[in-house]
């Protein structure tokens, strides 16, 4: 028989038992058994007694508490298992001698005077015996550490340290603090403090670690005006004005909707710049901000397009919308002047036909610059042959401002399809809107000197300034003179053949209102009108002309106190002197009439009348300006300007003067032209001893005679003697304006105060004409027409004459071409030279293409 030592008995026991260990998995067991309990190992500190071990199934949903080997009981706790027994060391204690008899993590602790005993040191239980006599007991199941501290296992104990990774500090045991580095560590909206602790953001509420907005718009600590709503944001709020308001110190104040009330409130004074304004006020708009200026007193609101331009005419065609920050209709609405600026140039590759557009109502018009739909401003006045200058394969621009607000702003823009690069450019300007029309010239003048306009073009105006008038459009003849810029309105009709009985009426490129306030708005105005027959009388064929004032009883270019007349009747120079027109001849010879029209209160012509099928009136255009033009000095001046005909014209001697334009007949030749002033005397006088005649001139003053014969290089007048009793006839004088005698101006047959009869006399001492008065003598006279003409014997002499006594809009010679007579009023003929600078040169009347010679 074999007997062991107390000692090796407890540990052949134990190494028998310790097969198992907490918490194994061990899949020989039934788990599905009644002998496990539904859990898991991780609660054996709650469930299992103290030296018990269990096992659970591989998903840690079954376990079983039971005893290691050497100790008897179901290892489970009372408080989980009425009647649950524990677990107790079976057969004694394990003896030992010395602590080498021990486990290591046990002490040989005598039992009585005999025997000593195995025991495990505090942190572990079991045995005691050498072999796996000690199980280190889990003190960190039952979470002994401070809350947020780590619990680390030692053999025979454990340790705790506060969990750094999540900024906790502290001894680990009792207490853990949570501590900040930086407001990373914070929760939004927190903040890491001098205590390293974290607080929430003002207008949040929490730890610091957790904050919550405070909605102060419910709590009662917002203050928003009235017109305003609250807003609740992160940490705070916001007073958010109704539409048509911003806030400002607290309040909510009205938007401004225009620039111009801007300028108002700050007392007519205004930055240029970009201003802030609600369009609509209190409607759905939202605030905008756009550029405001102020130009001439009027402050001005701009809304430019989001595009940028010039843009490129597309290559592919189609529609261009053009784009608005904001819909302007309402400033539209508010402002009583609004314009937009379009600009087309265009290549030869533009074709296709003129440009079409877009307003903001949709409306689709053709062509732009014009108040027509359907042409370009060119083409309303007739200046382009298709109605636009681009579209047709021709380089070009069409140009203009839109001033109709019920056509702004441009919405779009379409294009043909041309399959071609370089077609031309586009520009859509700025709507601009203000109190009233700005940056527009008062007339063609304006335009000229003080918009730099200097190019024949279509051009609105604003004739009236600040009155009531509304700008529109009229065509600008900025190149015919140097001095003025002219309105130009054509007729629709320029030709007006047979009428009916009632007459037919003028209409106008532009509406009758435009072409009155154009009038109105001027200094001077002017009208031609011709009437060319070859069958009926005027009388006949109830030749009538109708103005603005009524129907005229005399044709244009006579005169009111000559019922019937036209402008040959006024000088007595008729074809056939019985009649005071030409058209009312009626030999059947084709003639003219023509007048010019310069009473502003007679224009324009609205309405003319004939029932000849074979006669026909020519309209010209009204034009008006600031100061007066197109009347020349004399009739050499009409001949330069193109006027060949002979016929009575108005001419003004000393320009826009203090003399009033008078009536001339004027004879053209292809060098020259005579201004011829008739007198009452053509059918001669009957002198008698002692009688005295005077001799009064058609159509024009003393005073405007001066101012002709003062222009004149020369002027002649001649005096016939017929039916004298002898051979000779005394004359006891003829008065001329300076009271010389006779023989101090007279030459030819004559001595003294004595002349021979039947011979014709000429003055030629200019300064003595015209003759006024003549008395004495027994025979019949004929004082002739006093006749001037300015030809000058050179260049120099005619550029030296022009420089100091030229009238103001006086015609330039043409092409430098001049007709001068070196010899004055000699035999010799006048001809033609040209004016280079100063020199005269004469061209040689042989081989083409030679150069002249120079005088």
């Amino acid at each position: 028989m074999v007997t062991m030592t107390g000692t090796a008995l407890w540990a052949a026991l134990f190494l028998l038992t310790a097969h198992t260990a907490y918490g194994q998995n061990d899949t020989t067991y039934d788990y599905d058994s009644n002998e496990f309990n539904n859990g898991s190992c991780s609660y054996k500190k709650l469930n299992c007694a103290t030296g018990s071990l269990c096992v659970q199934n591989p998903g840690h949903t079954r376990f079983k508490c039971f005893c290691p080997d050497g100790y008897a009981g179901d290892g489970y706790l009372e408080e989980f298992k009425t009647g649950a027994t524990g677990c107790e060391l079976v057969g004694g204690p394990v003896l030992c001698t010395s602590s080498n008899d021990c486990n290591e993590y046990a002490d040989c602790n005598p039992i009585d005077d005999l025997r000593s005993q195995c025991v495990c040191r505090d942190g572990f239980t079991g045995s005691g015996a050498i072999d796996n006599g000690c199980t280190d007991i889990a003190e960190c199941e039952g979470n002994p550490c401070a809350e947020n501290a780590n619990c680390y296992e030692e053999p025979g104990g454990f340790t705790c340290e506060c969990d750094s990774a999540r900024n906790y500090e502290g001894d680990g045991y009792v207490k853990c603090t949570w501590i900040c580095y930086s407001h990373q560590d914070c929760a939004p909206h927190g903040r890491c403090n001098g205590n390293r602790t974290c607080e929430c953001d003002t207008g949040f509420t929490g730890d610091g670690r957790s904050c919550t907005d405070i909605d102060e718009c419910t709590n009662g600590d917002s203050d928003c005006p009235d017109k305003s709503t609250c807003n609740n944001t992160p940490g705070s709020f916001q007073c958010v004005c109704a539409n048509g308001y911003e806030y400002k110190d607290k309040t909510c104040v009205p938007y401004y909707q225009t620039c111009d009330a801007i300028y108002t409130a700050n007392r007519n004074r205004l930055s240029n710049g970009r201003y802030t304004i609600d369009l609509d006020f209190e409607g759905p708009l939202p605030a905008i901000e756009v550029d405001c200026y102020e130009k001439d007193g009027v402050a001005i609101t701009e809304i430019a397009p989001t595009e940028s331009f010039p843009q490129t005419v597309p290559k592919t065609g189609g529609d261009k919308p053009v784009q608005y920050p904001i819909d302007p209709t309402p400033l539209i609405n508010n402002s009583d002047f609004c314009s937009q600026r379009v600009w087309l140039q265009c290549t030869n590759k533009l074709t296709g036909g003129m440009i079409r557009w877009e307003d903001r109502q949709g409306r689709k018009r053709k062509g732009w610059g014009s108040t027509k739909d359907g042409v370009c401003g060119c083409g309303q006045f007739r200046k382009c042959p298709n109605g636009c200058n681009c579209g047709f394969g021709a380089e070009g621009e069409d140009e203009g401002l839109i001033v109709d607000k019920d056509q702004l702003p441009v919405s779009k823009v379409t294009f043909p399809a041309l399959n071609t690069a370089n077609a031309g450019n586009y520009i859509v300007g700025p709507l601009r809107c203000g109190p009233k029309p700005f940056d527009i010239p008062r007339d063609c003048h304006e335009a000229r000197f003080k918009y730099k306009v200097k190019n024949n073009q279509p051009l609105v105006i604003d004739i009236d300034g600040d009155g009531p008038n509304r700008p529109f459009l009229v065509y600008c003849n900025q190149e015919a003179y140097s001095h003025v810029g002219i309105i130009e309105i054509p007729p629709d009709q320029l030709v007006i053949s047979r009428t009916p009985a009632e007459g037919s009426s003028v209409e106008y490129l532009i509406p009758g209102p435009d072409v009155n306030n154009a009038i109105n708005g001027s200094v001077f105005c002017s009208q031609r009108v011709e009437y060319e027959c070859s069958s009926d009388t005027m009388t006949a064929a109830g030749v009538k002309v109708e103005t603005r004032s009524g129907v005229l009883n005399y044709f244009p270019g006579g005169s009111n106190d000559q019922p019937g007349s036209c402008g040959c009747g006024l000088t007595n120079s008729c074809e056939d002197k019985r009649f005071k027109c030409n058209c009312n001849i009626g030999d059947g010879k084709a003639r003219k009439d023509q007048g010019l029209i310069i009473n502003r209160s007679r224009l324009p012509v609205l309405k003319v009348k004939s029932t000849s099928s074979d006669n026909f009136y020519k309209i010209g255009p009204l034009q008006c300006s600031r100061f007066q033009f197109g009347i020349e000095p004399n009739c050499e001046k009409l001949r330069q300007s193109d006027v060949t005909e002979t016929y009575s014209y108005r001419i003004d001697p000393d320009g826009p003067g203090n003399l009033e334009p008078f009536t001339a007949q004027c004879e053209m030749d292809a060098n020259k032209g005579v201004t011829v002033i008739n007198n009452e005397n053509g059918g001669g006088l009957n002198l008698a001893s002692g009688k005295s005649f005077s001799i009064n001139y058609l159509a024009a003053s003393p005073a405007q005679l001066t101012a002709l014969k003062d222009r004149s290089t020369s002027c002649v007048q001649s005096v016939t003697f017929t039916g004298c009793s002898g051979d000779s006839v005394s004359i006891d004088g003829i008065t001329y304006n300076s009271g010389k005698p006779l023989n101090d101006v007279l030459r030819g047959p004559c001595k003294g105060t004595s002349c021979k009869c039947d011979s014709p006399i000429n003055a030629i001492a200019k300064d003595k004409l015209p003759i006024y008065e003549i008395k004495g003598g027994s025979a019949r006279v004929t004082i002739g027409p006093l006749r001037c003409t300015e030809i000058f014997p050179d260049c120099e002499s005619y550029a030296t004459f022009i420089g100091q006594e030229g009238v103001l809009g006086e015609t330039k010679i043409a092409k430098d071409v001049l007709t001068i007579d070196p010899d004055g009023p000699g035999d010799g003929e006048p001809f033609v030279v040209r004016c280079i600078f100063r020199e005269t040169v004469v061209p040689k009347p042989t081989t083409p293409g030679e150069g002249g010679e120079r005088g």
